[in-house]
């Protein structure tokens, strides 16, 4: 992964067309021997929308960005909406509880929120680049800020066993850590995703935004890039124990070049990592297209994004083994009992709440 430019037109040449060779080979193969696997409702179903959140209409359930959700232990669920700083509130049926956050760097204020995570107790806690991890009490639905922590991890997920929070971040080259109920840091551990030879690719390439799950039950830690194709299962006590690539992931790609380190778009963006059932761990994807346009992108460039399609990864919780691959499942956020919390930008703005359930096998 550290190309070095050719000076020779010949040798240009000679690439280019074993390239060429390579590629054509490829494709015949892929169209003569498609993968195949088995049904997502072989494995798990998701049921329709029983309550739908959002509306183009003013007032709070008015959505500019919906960038993640979550749901606590009485199912009330919490939207994030980066465009107005804000976390509202909404029970399971759909009402209004309240909001909270805004546009700032002091207290409860959000700068720059990218995800979130109920303990499932009385915990919410939001991820924000910027200011930290912002906790805010939610008992009754109602969210009281409790304190904020961690601004020099810049953190972008986490997940918790009881009081021990679990945060993601290249940090000290390692990718985990884990902080006390006090925000004191614990301890760190997990190599970086990506170990390229080149010490800029590393420290640009382990900067990628993950997600993670805590799985209580099992005392293991799931974690995966949100641009790289790749999942990993950690004992709590910091061993790994399993890895495993996901298939036909079209994910960013990043390159050593003589001014430094470049990052290549993919197509493949992944959204959430939920364990569900016995021994399921699914991987929701999202699939997107670059648009020409003047619009700048917040990661630089220009043009937007637009969606084709949610692609979802079910693999063994247990030992990693890839039991399906496919589409028809919405993006999911958040998970709790027998219910999933997804969200969508198209035609507006909404988060919906979903019935599941295990296929048996």
């Amino acid at each position: 992964m550290n190309p070095r430019p050719l000076t020779l037109i010949g040798m240009i040449h000679r690439v280019a067309a074993v390239c060429l060779l390579i590629g054509a080979a490829a494709r015949s193969d892929a169209q003569s021997n498609p993968r195949e696997y088995p049904p997502l409702a072989s494995l798990v179903t998701v049921g329709g929308p029983q309550v739908s959140i959002g509306s183009e209409e003013e007032g709070p359930t008015l959505f500019g960005e919906i960038t993640d959700v979550a749901v606590d232990g009485d199912f009330n669920v919490y939207i994030l909406d980066r465009t107005s700083h804000s976390v509202r509130a909404f029970s399971r049926t759909g009402r209004f509880l309240g909001s909270a956050g805004r546009a700032g760097r002091g207290p409860a204020d959000l700068s720059w929120p990218i995800s979130l995570f109920h303990d499932g107790a009385s915990r919410l806690y939001v991820f924000d680049h910027v200011n930290g991890i912002v906790v805010f009490d939610t008992r009754d639905g109602i969210m009281t800020h409790q304190r904020s922590f961690g601004a020099e991890f810049r953190p972008t997920s986490a997940c918790a066993f009881g009081d021990t929070l679990v945060v993601p971040g290249w940090r000290g080259d390692r990718i985990l850590h884990v902080f006390s109920a006090d925000g004191r840091l614990v301890r760190s551990f997990g190599e970086g995703f990506v170990r390229d030879t080149s010490e800029r690719v590393r420290a640009m390439a382990n900067r990628m935004t993950l997600r993670v799950n805590c799985d209580r039950e099992n005392n293991r830690i799931y974690a995966t890039p949100n641009s790289a194709g790749v999942v990993r299962a950690y004992q709590t006590d910091g061993r790994l124990l399993w890895e495993r690539e996901l298939p036909d992931y079209r994910g960013a790609q990043f390159r050593a070049t003589e001014q430094g380190a470049v990052v290549i778009s993919g197509r493949f963006s992944t959204s959430s990592v939920l364990r569900l059932g016995q021994d399921l761990l699914v991987v929701s994807v999202r699939h997107f297209e670059l648009v020409r346009s003047s619009q700048v992108r917040q990661g630089g460039g220009r043009g937007t994004t637009e969606d084709r399609e949610f692609v979802s990864y079910v693999l063994s919780a247990r030992t990693g083994q890839l039991l399906t691959r496919g589409v028809g499942i919405p993006q999911l956020g958040a998970t709790r009992g027998d219910i999933v919390v997804g969200y969508e930008h198209d035609p507006f703005p909404r988060a919906f709440i979903m019935p599941w359930r295990e296929a048996r096998r």
